[in-house]
């Protein structure tokens, strides 16, 4: 005779009953179960994915961040541990509803034996745990498992199948070792599901108000920053470019100011971004490199200062006045620190979606695996989902005051533009191997495993070019959000690019080199009440000048220190000794007003640019490239003495020259070497004003790669050969 709680095939129960008590109930508890495990994966620091990546490539361990938090975070975290475990277990009740039904539907009709509930309920577990393990396990080993291939190239088909099968085995193993204590798991979890549930309802709508109009916002405009990775002047039609169509920026540009020769502080991200956003060169905000585990050091970015500065009439701004948030594409993380200040932030790149930094559930959750995989296949479902995610908040918003800083990727690698975007650019009849440009393919061509053809060379710049239309798409979009909205003429409009790119000129290709193609940017801004429209400025202006220029036309005082404002980031973050604040609070920048309302002819003379290996700078004919060694104050004879295997300085005339391919640097031209004493005392001057000294800085990974690639293509570990020096090899 079968068990009581095992009915016999003629005793079978009701068919709601099977599907609620025998399949329902244990897919909801071990759903409730795997989400206590992530959150304490979550609640950990545990980054698997990085953890299976250093194994990999050094059999070292992995990143594992614990701390030493506060009681207050301690009830925090723990608070948000209960929370996956209630969603884990609602998204286990839909499942188990739905497959469960299904499984029962399904079993009856085909007439097969009744299997008793004890073993349904350990089945249908077993499968809910196998499923999960199974996701984690193919998510998180994405980075070792034939990474970059497409999910559904068939190597990864393959590989997901085994993983499904290793999954399952997983989840079999774990009922049975928990089986002896499986009701007190069944216990733990339904507690912690009902706590979570509990909070998540107390802490609907609790969330305070910020950016509402008042008094001391009122009269501020609204300020959109767009940054495109990696985008050349001279591929916009704007800048002169015949190939591209760029309308939307073409009309920024009428009716707003265009600024023709405008740098960047680094040729590439980090740097530069934190360039943009505090108004200061990288040797006083202090992000030098780009690497796992490097931090932004605490400063007073654009959002900061936009809630903590006083106006001009001395009305002190108050951080419920902005609500301000950040859409970012690419490497730009909130691990970094980049984003400190932003209310909240949408990381497309790993996985993270919006995130309210005021809500501890909604960061704790951007780490747990459904919302990962949610996010993603939301990216394969919309190409433009920064773009769109960036359109909803602004909708949401368009009643407040913001800003909203929008990073845009189609000109970065990999080169693979929409579908919508391709057709116009692309020649049907090429049969190379480039349907898209992606990292790899640069470092075949960079280690001499693939010698692009010119047919190959006018693929990739045809590709990069579909990017570029493709960005000056999503810009259009953001701002046929803003004047839906009403808002237009109310909101600042930037668009910028955090660097350029090289397309195979001087042999090199992306970024982080120091020729005119990498360091020249477009800069064009819209705010027709206060910078008026149609002007195109030709003097020099910087990245750094941009936050000057918002808090002028936000009416906010520009502070000449940030350091009172970063002494209290100090004090709350407790990240950096206040004492050596003073050294490096200074801005760096200057407002660009009134060389846009025409009340100035320049705003500096020179711009300076850096990078690992190589510092330059440039007034608005002539510029200098050195090796960073060998710049020191007052050391001019060891400049013209560079020791053996350091490229020598070089020269360029850039109003004859625009393409930098004659070194003109000569200590036998008196004319050639006034001049680069000239750019040489003045870099000299700019690094004696900065905090951060030459042998303070550590090259990093890039650059070693940097530096090999010079020595492979016979640069003597310089920034690239010019055509009179190949002519002479």
């Amino acid at each position: 005779m079968a068990p009581l709680d095992e009915p016999s095939p003629a005793n079978e129960p009701p068919l709601a009953v099977e599907v609620l008590r025998d399949r329902l109930a244990p897919i909801v508890a071990a759903a409730a179960f795997v989400g206590f495990v992530d959150g304490v994966v979550r609640l950990l620091g545990v980054d698997p994915g990085l953890f299976l990546l250093q194994l990999d490539r050094f059999g070292l361990v992995g990143t594992l961040e614990l701390g030493l938090p506060s009681a207050g975070e301690v009830l925090r975290r723990l608070l948000a541990v209960a929370q996956a475990s209630f969603h884990y277990a609602l998204i286990g009740a839909v499942i188990g509803l739905v497959a469960g039904g299904l499984a029962s539907v399904a079993r009856r009709a085909l007439g097969r034996p009744w299997a008793g509930s004890t073993v349904v309920r350990r089945t249908a577990a077993a499968r809910a745990v196998g499923l999960w393990a199974a996701v984690a396990i193919y998510w998180w080993t994405r980075p070792v498992v034939y990474p970059g291939l497409s999910a559904t190239d068939p190597r990864r088909l393959v590989a997901a199948a085994v993983i499904l099968v290793v999954g399952v085995l997983v989840g079999a193993v774990a009922l049975r070792l928990t089986r002896p204590f499986a009701r007190r798991v069944g216990v733990v979890s339904a507690v912690l599901a009902a706590a979570g549930g509990l909070v998540t309802v107390f802490a609907i709508g609790a969330g305070a108000e910020r950016g509402r109009i008042g008094e001391r916002n009122a009269d501020m405009p609204n300020v959109l920053l767009v940054i495109v990775d990696a985008l050349r002047q001279d591929t916009l039609s704007a800048y002169g470019d015949e190939e591209v169509h760029t309308p939307h920026i073409d009309r920024l540009a009428e009716e707003g100011v265009l600024f023709e020769s405008a740098f960047a502080q680094a040729p590439f991200t980090w740097p530069s971004f934190g360039s943009f956003l505090t108004g200061k060169v990288p040797r006083r905000h202090g992000l030098l490199r780009m690497e796992p585990g490097v931090q932004f050091p605490v400063n007073a970015t654009l959002p900061v200062l936009l809630k903590s500065g006083v106006r001009a009439d001395g009305v002190e701004l108050e951080e419920r006045d902005w609500i301000t948030g950040a859409f970012m594409t690419g490497t730009l993380s909130h691990g970094s620190r980049l984003l400190v200040g932003f209310d909240a932030y949408l990381e497309a790149l790993v996985g993270h979606d919006l995130v309210d930094v005021h809500d501890p559930w909604s960061e704790f959750r951007s780490g747990l695996l459904p919302w990962l995989v949610l996010n993603k296949l939301s990216q394969k479902s919309d190409r433009h989902l920064v773009t769109t995610t960036a359109e909803r908040w602004i909708r949401q918003h368009s009643d407040r005051r913001f800003m909203a800083l929008v990073h845009l990727y189609s000109t970065h690698t990999p080169y693979d533009p929409a579908p919508e975007f391709r057709a116009r650019h692309l020649d049907p009849a090429y049969d190379g191997p480039f349907d898209s440009f992606v990292a790899s393919h640069r470092e075949a061509i960079e280690d001499g495993e693939y010698e692009p053809t010119e047919a190959d060379v006018r693929r990739i710049r045809r590709l990069y070019l579909a990017g570029v239309e493709q960005a000056d798409a999503m810009i259009g979009r953001l701002v046929a959000t803003l004047s839906e909205e009403g808002i237009l003429d109310d909101t600042i409009v930037i668009v910028s690019s955090d660097h350029g790119e090289s397309l195979g000129e001087h042999g090199l290709w992306e970024h982080n080199w120091m020729y005119q193609d990498n360091l020249r940017i477009p800069l064009v801004m819209r705010f027709p009440s206060g910078l008026g429209s149609g002007a195109r400025v030709g003097s020099i202006v910087d990245s750094i000048d941009v936050l000057p220029t918002v808090l002028d036309l936000t009416g906010i005082e520009a502070p000449e220190s940030a350091s009172v404002v970063e002494d209290a980031l100090v004090a709350r973050d407790g990240a950096i000794d206040p004492r050596s604040r003073r050294l490096w609070s200074a801005i760096d920048g200057t407002s660009l007003v009134p060389l846009a309302r025409g009340e100035a002819d320049a705003v500096r003379e020179h711009t300076f640019s850096e990078n690992g290996l190589f510092l330059s700078v440039q007034d608005a004919r002539w510029k200098l490239i050195v090796r960073r060694e060998l710049v020191r104050p007052g050391a001019w004879g060891a400049f013209l003495a560079t020791p053996e295997g350091l490229e020598p300085p070089r020269l360029f005339d850039l109003e004859s020259d625009p393409a930098e391919l004659r070194n003109l640097f000569d200590p036998e031209d008196p004319e050639a070497l006034a001049t680069a004493e000239r750019l040489f005392a003045a870099l000299a001057a700019q690094l004696e004003r900065l905090p951060i000294r030459d042998d303070q800085i550590q090259s990093g990974g890039r650059d070693l790669r940097a530096e090999a690639i010079f020595q492979s293509l016979g640069y003597g570990g310089g920034v690239g050969e010019s055509d009179d020096d190949r002519d002479g090899q």
